[in-house]
């Protein structure tokens, strides 16, 4: 066969297979590029990341996305991740509001010991989500949250009372009173609507924390950092 780099001549070198298939492997002369005759997965294209982000804000888990796209699921992998390192968390330039912060759990890869927490905050007037983390329920994973918030002056910060918060809020109003914070705990239901991971009763949970982290923050660049905003 020719390169498909240089149309120079290619001869055979060795397999490539799994437990699926066994394909001939060939390589340039020319440019040493080694290549199959036929792929069986598209070379990914970035016209699709569009389409990538909505099906993920969609729900759909990453074999489905693969599916639709008509791409492998180690491809649409490394592309979520790779989109998802290059978003940019807007500039909050907001004074004297009133925010919520609350925890959602979760799990990754198993749901006995991978336990996960996705810890974040919104404004209480526009749903806007000002700082998350993805981690644990630890003051130091607590702190990225809160401190943040906290660099807006806000008129009052409004959780539920776990006993780290007191310490991290403070000298900010601290509220802590029941059903005071219905508009973040209604946040949490629509993310598990949306995003079939975090759903308590799902076959499409993570395999790990930076996949967790990489499509949560693909929803939220596609909502406009507002819960539910599109």
């Amino acid at each position: 066969m020719k390169c498909k780099k240089c149309a120079n001549k290619c001869i055979k070198k060795g397999f490539q297979q799994n437990r699926f298939y066994r394909k001939q492997r060939y390589q340039c002369k020319e440019c040493k590029t080694y290549q199959l005759e036929e792929y069986s997965y598209r070379i990914y294209s970035s016209k699709s990341d569009q389409k990538l982000i909505q099906l993920n804000a969609e729900g759909n888990s990453i074999s489905g996305m693969a599916r639709i796209l008509e791409y492998s699921k180690q491809t649409i992998i490394r592309r979520i991740q790779y989109l998802a390192e290059r978003v940019k968390p807007p500039i909050v330039s907001e004074y004297h509001q009133t925010y919520e912060v609350d925890e959602l759990w979760t799990y990754v890869g198993n749901k006995e010991t991978g336990e996960a927490w996705i810890t974040y905050a919104i404004n209480r007037k526009t749903n806007k989500v000002i700082s998350f983390n993805v981690g644990g329920k630890t003051t130091r994973d607590m702190a990225k949250v809160i401190l943040p918030v906290k660099q807006l002056y806000p008129k009052r910060i409004v959780t539920d009372k776990l006993n780290i918060y007191p310490n991290l809020v403070k000298p900010i109003e601290h509220d802590t009173r029941k059903h005071r914070n219905n508009h973040i705990e209604r946040a949490n239901l629509t993310l598990r609507q949306h995003l079939r991971r975090l759903s308590r009763k799902t076959l499409a949970y993570s395999k790990s924390l930076k996949m967790l982290e990489a499509s949560l923050k693909l929803y939220l660049f596609w909502n406009s950092w507002v819960i539910g905003g599109k």
